[in-house]
Parts: C-alpha cells; sequence; structure tokens
C-alpha cells in the first residue's frame, strides 16, 4: 500500500477520530492479514474508551497469534504468542497499512485528537535523540579504544545537522 492517506483534522478541537477511521478503512481494503485485523479490531474496540493495551495483554488475548520468526526453537509458542511478535504486527500495521498506532508507557491505542498524536511524536524524537547520543557516544569510545572506525559514523561527524523543529506546535 503505498498511498500516504492525509489525516483531516476535522473538528476545530482537533479531534481526528473521523480521520484515523478512514485511514483504518483503506487499509482494510486493502488487505491485511488475520492477525493485523485481529489486533487492529481489538485497539478499536478500545478506541471509545481512550484505554491503552499492553503486548502482553494483546499476547494473553491473542494466544493464536503465535510466536515470531526469530523466536521458532528458542521459546516454547505453540500454545501462546509471544510480544516479539505483537510488537511485529504493530509496526506491521504502522508501516505497510499506515495505521496511526500511538503508544505511551501504558501500551498501544489509537489517537482521538491532534495533540495526542504531536506528544507521541515529540516522545519518539526524544527517544530517537536519546539512543542516537547514546550510540555515538559508545562508537567514540570504541572507536578510541579499539581503532576501529565506521564509514557510517564518520560520515555523521562530517555533516552535523542542526535538529529540525518544524514540526513544533504551540501548546495550548
Amino acid at each position: 500500500m503505498n498511498d500516504q492517506i492525509e489525516l483531516t483534522l476535522g473538528e476545530p478541537s482537533g479531534n481526528i477520530v473521523s480521520g484515523v477511521q478512514t485511514m483504518i478503512e483503506k487499509a482494510r481494503q486493502a488487505g491485511m492479514k488475520d492477525s493485523e485485523n485481529a489486533v487492529l479490531s481489538l485497539l478499536e474496540s478500545l478506541w471509545p474508551q481512550k484505554t491503552q493495551i499492553t503486548q502482553l495483554e494483546i499476547a494473553v488475548s491473542e494466544k493464536w497469534l503465535g510466536c515470531h520468526e526469530r523466536e521458532i526453537g528458542v521459546v516454547q509458542c505453540t500454545l501462546e504468542s509471544t510480544v516479539r511478535q505483537i510488537r511485529q504486527i504493530i509496526r506491521n500495521l504502522r508501516i505497510n497499512h499506515k495505521v496511526p498506532i500511538l503508544s505511551d508507557s501504558y501500551g498501544y491505542f489509537l489517537p482521538s485528537s491532534i495533540n495526542e498524536a504531536h506528544e507521541y511524536i515529540e516522545r519518539t524524537e526524544r527517544e530517537a535523540r536519546s539512543r542516537a547520543a547514546s550510540s555515538i557516544e559508545t562508537y567514540q569510545i570504541m572507536k578510541t579504544s579499539l581503532g576501529i572506525s565506521s564509514n557510517f559514523f564518520e560520515k555523521l561527524d562530517e555533516n552535523p545537522t542542526q535538529p529540525n523543529r518544524d514540526h513544533e506546535h504551540p501548546t495550548n
């Protein structure tokens, strides 16, 4: 599915439910696996209550989803789903089907407002910056200690970029 669907803000309040519903309908029309449809249906059932659901809760409620291919033979996964498999299904829904599934420390959920979407993106950016800074710091230490360099990290040093803040929005 290559077509990116524009998310309409809808109401002046920033309610984006109808736009997200349209995206979900388009994803289903394009076709998805039973496992993806099951997880999406579970998220939809919790949407009106604005309830999040964790990977473990999804795995327990949908035991038939099974095991991630990398876990076959490593863990016993004939009777229950694994959280790694749940993460893969969520990723597939986000990337392959363009379903805007958000997450926070309480679990996964579908957005009801543009503010929820902004908060998710800002948190994701903070986490990515933190991981990148940690990786760069580790690389510098290993480069010095071991005398081994990486073209990838060296190119980052040659072309440092300024933080892109174009996505920021005024807080209400």
